[in-house]
Order: C-alpha cells, then sequence, then structure tokens
C-alpha cells in the first residue's frame, strides 16, 4: 500500500506538485474538497488492486479515474504475490487488470525462477500472462537458460514461454558445457523444463577448456528440442551435424543427443559422411547410435556404406544388416549380416556375413562365408569362395585366403544353369586395377576340374584374364581326362593355356600328351612338340600341333613327325603339313621313312595317304633319323630310296607296302641305278618292288578282264626290281 502522503512530506514536496492532475498547480478556492476528492481517488485505486493482491509503487503517480488506470513514472514497480514488475514507465489499468511497462523492462516470477526483461511488457495480472517486445529476453537462474527474442508470450498459468522472432538461447549457462540455440520461433516449458525451437534451427554445443569455451558440435535442423531436466538434445528434419574443424558431418531425420555423456540417435535416412586424404566415405543406415567416448558408430536397418572420390565418382560400396564404425585413431568400420561388396568393379562383387575395413589403410577383410561373384559373360558367372578375403582398395586387388574354391556356372540354350568348371588352389589374388582387363591368380596345389567333359588339370601357378575369358597354368603343369568308354588322355607342359568356353587345353613347351585305350596302362597315342592344343568339347577329341610335332603310336612302334599336326581322335585321322615324315619301326632292326609336304594318317585302317616330294627308303633301327630324304642328303648315297609326287603307305607290319604315283624314281646308290615309272608298289616284308607304266598298267587291266583272272602279269614295258 502506498502512503503517498508521507512520501512525498519528506521531500518537502507539496500535494499540487504530485498531483497537477487535481490541482492544475494552482490554489484553488475549491482546495480543500478537491484535494480530497484526488486523495481519495488514490485511496480508491489503492484499495482496489490490494484487493487484488497488487502492490505498486513508483517516483509519480498519475490517476486517470475516468480510466480507471494509474501512470507510474520513475522506477515503477508492480507486484502481485511472487511476481514483480519493474519499468521506467508502468500503465496500470485496473479495470481490465493490465498492466503496460516501458523501458528497461523487468519482470520477476519468484516461483519460476524466471526474469523476463524487454522494451515493452504487456503484463495480464489476472490472466498470469506476459507479452515482451523490443531488445526482449527471459532467463532462468534455476535452470541457468537464457532466451534472447524479438517477442515473448508468457502464460504463468501454463508455465509456457513463446518467442517469436530471431530466437536466441543458452542453455545450462555458466556450465561445463553450454548450449546455443537458435531459431525463428521458441516454446519453452517450465512443467517439463523444455525448449522446442522452430524454423532454420541452429545448435552450438561448447566445453569449457581451460577456462574457455571450445566448441563441440554445431547442428542445424528445422525443429529442436532441449529437455534441461534430462539434458537431452533433439533434432527433426533436414538435420545435420559436424564438428568444428572437421569435413565430416552427420545427417538425418531425426537426432537426439544426451549432453552430458555426448552419445546420441540418429533415426531416418541417416548419413554419415568422412572426408578422408583421398576420398569420402559415406555410410548409411535407418538407425544410426552414437557413442561419443568411445568415438563409436553403431549402424542398423538397411546400413550402405559408399566410397567414391571428391567429384563423386563411385569406388565401393559396401551394404550389410548393422555395422560400427570405429572413429578417431582406430578408423574401422565392421559390417555384419548378409554383407555386399559391389562397384569396385564392373560386373564383380563379394558377399559374407561380416566384413571388416581399416579406413586409413584403406584395406577390408570379408570373414565368415565369403564369395566373391564374377559376371563374365551374360551366361558365365564365377563364384569364389575361401574363409577370408582381403580387399587392397589402392593396390586395387584382393587376397584370397586357403583353401580357395572357384566354381563357373554356365546358362545353357535353355537357360539350365550347370556347373562348367571348379577350380581349387591354396591362395589367389584378384588383380581389377585396370578394370576392362582384371586377372585371377591362383597359387599352390592347383586342380581344375570339369565336371561336364570328366577334366583335371593340375598346375601350382594358375592367372586368368577375364577379358580373354583364359586360363594360364604354369609350374608342372599337367591334365587327365576321363571318357565314358573308359579312355583316358593325359597331358603335360611347361605352360597349359585353358580356355573353358570352348573346351580347348592349349599346352607349350615340352608337350607330352597321351591316349590310353580302356584300362591300359600303355599309351596307345603320344604326342610331342613345342605346342599342341586339345579341343575335348563332348564327344569332339581333336589334336592341333604346331611347330615339329610328334605322334607317336607306342603300340605299332610308329611315330609321325610334322610342322603342322591335326588329329581327330572320332575318325582316328592324322593330318600333317609341312616336312612331314612317317617311321615305322620293326621287328628286324630296321625302320621305314616316309617323307611327303602333306601326309594324312588312317590310324584304324593303318594307312597314310602322301602328297606332294614323296620320299620312302629303309634304314636301320639304329640309324639316326634324317630330317629331310633328299638326293643330296648324305643318306642318299647308303640306302635305296623311292621318289614320286603321291602315294598310299600301309603301315601294319605283316601287311607293310607302298604305293606310289607319278614321276616315280627308284634310286640304287649301290648299284648306282635310277629307275622310272609311273607307278609302283613296294611290298616291305618280301622287300620287292613292282614298277609299272600307266601304258602297261592299262593293258594289264584289259587282259585281266578278258582272261578273268586275278593274278599278276608281267608285260613287256614292265621291268621288276629287288
Amino acid at each position: 500500500m502506498l502512503n503517498l502522503t508521507s512520501k512525498y512530506s519528506k521531500k518537502g514536496l507539496s500535494l499540487a506538485h504530485r498531483c497537477p492532475g487535481c490541482f492544475g498547480g494552482k490554489l484553488f478556492p475549491k482546495f480543500l474538497m478537491l484535494a480530497l476528492s484526488c486523495f481519495l481517488s488514490i485511496l480508491l485505486a489503492q484499495a482496489q488492486a490490494h484487493a487484488q493482491g497488487i502492490k505498486y509503487s513508483a517516483n509519480n503517480v498519475e490517476l486517470k479515474p475516468k480510466e480507471d488506470k494509474a501512470v507510474l513514472t520513475g522506477n515503477a514497480f508492480v507486484r502481485k504475490k511472487n511476481q514483480g514488475l519493474k519499468a521506467d514507465k508502468i500503465i496500470m489499468d485496473n479495470k481490465n487488470n493490465v498492466a503496460e511497462a516501458f523501458g528497461k523492462v523487468i519482470f520477476l516470477n519468484r516461483d519460476q525462477g524466471v526474469y523476463y526483461k524487454g522494451d515493452f511488457v504487456l503484463y495480464q495480472i489476472e490472466k498470469e500472462t506476459i507479452l515482451s517486445k523490443g531488445n526482449a529476453s527471459i532467463e532462468n537462474r534455476k535452470e541457468n537458460t537464457f532466451i534472447a527474442a524479438d517477442q515473448f508470450n508468457v502464460d504463468m498459468k501454463k508455465n509456457t514461454i513463446i518467442s517469436d522472432g530471431h530466437t536466441k538461447i543458452t542453455a545450462d549457462k555458466g556450465s561445463a558445457k553450454e548450449t546455443y540455440i537458435e531459431g525463428d520461433r521458441s516454446i519453452y516449458n517450465l512443467n517439463d523444463k523444455s525448449i522446442s525451437v522452430f524454423g532454420n534451427v541452429s545448435i552450438i554445443d561448447k566445453e569449457l577448456v581451460n577456462n574457455v569455451y571450445v566448441e563441440n558440435y554445431h547442428i542445424t535442423c528445422l525443429e529442436a528440442v532441449y529437455i534441461a531436466s534430462e539434458q537431452v538434445l533433439e533434432c527433426k528434419q533436414n538435420v545435420h551435424a559436424q564438428k568444428p574443424d572437421s569435413d565430416s558431418f552427420l545427417t538425418s531425420d531425426f537426432l537426439r543427443l544426451e549432453k552430458q555423456s555426448g552419445d546420441g540417435l540418429a533415426i531416418g535416412n541417416a548419413v554419415f559422411l568422412q572426408k578422408k586424404e583421398k576420398n569420402n566415405i559415406i555410410n548409411k543406415a535407418e538407425r544410426m547410435q552414437l557413442f561419443s567416448e568411445k568415438d563409436t558408430i553403431v549402424m542398423s536397418e538397411n546400413v550402405v556404406m559408399y566410397e567414391e572420390t571428391f567429384d563423386g565418382k563411385p569406388l565401393s560400396t559396401l551394404s550389410c544388416d548393422s555395422a560400427t564404425n570405429y572413429l578417431g585413431e582406430k578408423s574401422i568400420l565392421e559390417c555384419y549380416g548378409n554383407g555386399k561388396l559391389r562397384n569396385f568393379i564392373k560386373d564383380t562383387k563379394v558377399d559374407a556375413d561380416l566384413f571388416i575395413y581399416y579406413y586409413e589403410k584403406r584395406v577390408g577383410y570379408a570373414k565368415e562365408k565369403p564369395v566373391m561373384i564374377i559376371q563374365q559373360t551374360p551366361k558365365s558367372i564365377i563364384h569364389i569362395y575361401s574363409p577370408e578375403m582381403r580387399y587392397q582398395a589402392d593396390e586395387k586387388k584382393i587376397y584370397i585366403s586357403k583353401p580357395v574354391s572357384i566354381t563357373n556356372y554356365q546358362t545353357n540354350e535353355n537357360n539350365v544353369v550347370f556347373t562348367n568348371q571348379t577350380i581349387f588352389c591354396d591362395t589367389g589374388v584378384y588383380d581389377f586395377r585396370y578394370s576392362e582387363d582384371s586377372q585371377f591368380k591362383c597359387t599352390g596345389h592347383v586342380v581344375i576340374h570339369d565336371e561336364a567333359e570328366n577334366t583335371d588339370i593340375f598346375s601350382e601357378r594358375l592367372t586368368h584374364l577375364f577379358s580373354e575369358d583364359t586360363t594360364y597354368l604354369t609350374g608342372n603343369a599337367n591334365f587327365i581326362q576321363h571318357y565314358s568308354n573308359g579312355d583316358t588322355v593325359k597331358g603335360k607342359a611347361e605352360e597349359i593355356q585353358l580356355y573353358s568356353l570352348e573346351k580347348r587345353i592349349d599346352l607349350l613347351y615340352d608337350v607330352v600328351v597321351e591316349e590310353f585305350d580302356g584300362g591300359s596302362q600303355l599309351a596307345t597315342s603320344r604326342f610331342r612338340g613345342p605346342k599342341l592344343s586339345y579341343l575335348y568339347k563332348g564327344e569332339t577329341r581333336q589334336y592341333t600341333g604346331s611347330p615339329n610335332v610328334l605322334l607317336e603310336k607306342p603300340l605299332d612302334n610308329s611315330f609321325v613327325r610334322s610342322e603342322y599336326l591335326f588329329y581327330d581322335v572320332a575318325s582316328n585321322t592324322v593330318l600333317m603339313q609341312t616336312n612331314a615324315v612317317f617311321v615305322n619301326e620293326k621287328e628286324d632292326h630296321t625302320k621305314t621313312l616316309a617323307y611327303a609336304d602333306t601326309m594324312k594318317v588312317f590310324l584304324d585302317e593303318d594307312r597314310s595317304e602322301l602328297m606332294g616330294n614323296i620320299s620312302i627308303t629303309e634304314i636301320p633301327l639304329q640309324a639316326k633319323l634324317p630330317r629331310q630324304f633328299l638326293p643330296n642328303n648324305p643318306y642318299t648315297k647308303k640306302y635305296d630310296y623311292i621318289l614320286c609326287d603321291t602315294g598310299e603307305y600301309f603301315f601294319k607290319q605283316d601287311k607293310e607296302k607302298f604305293n606310289c604315283y607319278d614321276n616315280v624314281q627308284v634310286f640304287r646308290p649301290s648299284e648306282n641305278t635310277i629307275i622310272n615309272g609311273d607307278i609302283l608298289t613296294h611290298y616291305f616284308p618280301e622287300n620287292y618292288s613292282v614298277l609299272e607304266t600307266k601304258v602297261g598298267r592299262k593293258n594289264l587291266a584289259e587282259k585281266n578282264k578278258a582272261n578273268k583272272l586275278n593274278q599278276t602279269a608281267h608285260s613287256t614295258e614292265t621291268s621288276s626290281a629287288k
């Protein structure tokens, strides 16, 4: 209750000075009446205010009875219970129970421990609401919270404070960790100690280090809630969180952070980007749990990790059910369950239940049932299995640990998938430095098994070039093939080249290939030479060799040599070209030599056809084999020989003979004799020849027809040589 009379009397001021509205500053004839009326009005206003529990004071009080208002100026103060309003000027509207305060306004709610400041405050006393404008701010000293905004609307009954305009919030002010929040609007709920901020929200968390506040992180979003009692911060919509001096950041639809522990939870399209020295690492998931002390992010639901260049070119993609990202010096990603590594090279992927990736080293490990899948062609897929695979990103290689198993699946014309071949080895390396020429290397005990063709290839080293679909094997390279009829093919060389789709094997350097009939331990055919190609698809078995290729028939004690050889197993026919020679070793310790430009050998018929520059002779078994038997060769001075243009050689030993046609010449160096003719037949067991002319053969044919005799006739133009 104000006592104006006593207050003003102490300062020696007259009532006229303090109540100019009553007296106009002058003495009036009705002085006593007016003074009494003014004094009673003041007492009435005070009585009404006192009845409502309101007290006020000021240096000056101007009453407006008609408006039922009081204007307080100079240290104006209005109080209701534990609520106080202080300002340079306050207009009390007694009728509406409203106080308007101007200039350096401070409103205190002692129950809440909240101070409200501003250039203007509208205080609705009965409703217990406040409107604050102009340099408006609030300070909750109990919760150490400070808010500044363009305007505040306060409902003290509901314990809510709403700010509008550019809002700045300092939470936990003066503590070891301060939080600074900015936005377009906020709602401060004093009941649960929460502050909701809306529109272009910016949050900065700072920690006191050596008496200086250092920034921990900066978050932006469209909506945020800070719960002071729980020290929890929640952000929604377009969330972006980043640490200072860091190129890494987190985005999500929702983010919850526990201020004291620093732990958090990001939900909805969560993305964590890390800028490394050479590239970007992007982690995506529906949920990310953040553990500050451990510097770890635990991800779950639709987890994907991308590695890309700074200009956005993808390097690799890793997905799994859940993952843990260890940040800081550890810098490791662990990916669990249904892991899939993609996009590191075209048409290649790796699956495993566990992936571990070291960011700084750019090294990854695929563990727990890892498998590499390579789409070699639209109808050819390769699966590589091993206990562990190591991905070296900088080297662009994948190292595969022991034991390695590789399966090639093919799709036939009916879209039926079948196993083409399987490879086993100790260790392997997949090299994808050149995307269009990637290769796989395998070392140790290498085995290639072709189930469809019942073929196995062995070596110590293997290299597969995907662009060529070619496999190179070295180090004790050899193969074996079993046929359904019991036949077996074995081969070895310094190097084997395998063309799996063509079902072809090329053998290089010191080549030996042997064929065995049934369960025989003795080879029926043997190939030797520097290069031999073996085609083994289905029932087709064909050999092509060059140069200086040797085909041996050990059971027949014969062999064929030429610069080019083609052998078709189905027809059991051999075609030889360029310097072809047929050698037949016999029991009488001699050997027959048949030379020709081209030679076709019918092994089932024990017969060969010879064409071009034919020469045939018989020499001792131990004599050196001449590469070519020509007239100027030293051998021509020692042994008889025959020359002609075309011929046939029947090489079965008990029926061995030779037919020679066109330009036949028989050379007998011991007698210095040359015999010419058109047709010659030489019988090796009997060791004699029949030489004929074409005319003589025609006459002989007519005579035989007339006499119906099947015997040999000698015409006058026929000579025999023994």
